[in-house]
């Protein structure tokens, strides 16, 4: 079963619920829609819900399988994902659930038939924080949907596409983060951080590195580009992530994650 993907320009009622929009932390006082990102494969189902979000004050945008919802995630950043078991193939909903719950902290409504009882547990057992049933009323609908949003924080730090250990990247925004601190780097750091965090733990080549910048095949500016992006970087979290590969180039060491229990897993 195929599915057309599609993102939607902003729209809908400026009058809207303050309850779907959020501060937006990259600009002081100015504030945006809440982003749901719908998971639908049944386009006559799908467009009347698509609606009746955007119309309630809800920035929407479309897809359908596991690896579409994670690219969304990272490009539309959604603060909500609502996912219509009953028309994604097979039990792929349950894995979008269970993916998201796991890579990500956004809110997740699994949609479907109430008589499909396994599957929507096997959805809230993967993550989802609420069920809807799939004949609820619009209003239901979106009472459900801002009562999940309302258990979020209201003021949320940037989901970075590119994240490791204290240091978070964010391409459409062309801002870094590092230990919940904004750090200002020039366009030539910039390219060369996100050369690196894209592939954490492994050497990329100078090469590779100049021309993630469209700079000169000179070494010393290479060599300068990291040297004040290491400063900065370390002005924030001392220590050094960004080390000398010989022979090659560099890499950005990779964090280990730290479990609950303070052990540390690879």
């Amino acid at each position: 079963m195929e599915c057309a993907v599609g993102v939607k320009p902003r729209r809908g009622d400026e009058s809207g619920s303050a309850e779907a929009e959020f501060l937006d932390e990259s600009v002081p006082g100015r504030w945006i829609q809440a982003r749901v990102l719908l998971v639908s494969c049944d386009d006559a189902w799908a467009r009347p819900v698509d609606e009746v979000l955007t119309t309630s004050g809800f920035e929407v945008t479309t897809a359908l399988s596991v690896d579409e919802v994670l690219s969304r995630a990272v490009i539309a950043r959604p603060d909500l994902v609502a996912v219509d078991l009953s028309s994604t193939p097979h039990d792929s909903g349950v894995a979008v659930c269970a993916a998201l719950r796991a890579r990500t902290s956004v809110g997740v409504v699994a949609i479907g038939r109430r008589a499909a009882e396994e599957l929507v547990l096997a959805a809230l057992d993967a993550g989802a924080d609420i069920f809807v049933p799939r004949d609820a009323s619009p209003r239901e609908l979106v009472a459900r949907v801002r009562a999940v949003l309302r258990r979020l924080p209201p003021e949320r730090p940037a989901s970075p596409a590119w994240t490791n250990g204290p240091v978070g990247l964010d391409p459409a925004r062309h801002s870094v983060f590092v230990a919940g601190q904004e750090v200002d780097l020039a366009e030539p750091e910039f390219r060369i951080l996100e050369a690196l965090l894209r592939t954490p733990g492994r050497a990329v080549s100078r090469r590779e590195l100049t021309e993630a910048y469209g700079g000169s095949s000179a070494t010393s500016a290479l060599d300068r580009h990291i040297r004040r992006l290491r400063r900065k970087l370390e002005a924030q979290d001392p220590v050094r992530r960004i080390t000398a590969v010989r022979g090659i180039g560099f890499r950005f060491e990779e964090i280990p994650t730290t479990t609950d229990k303070g052990a540390v897993s690879q």
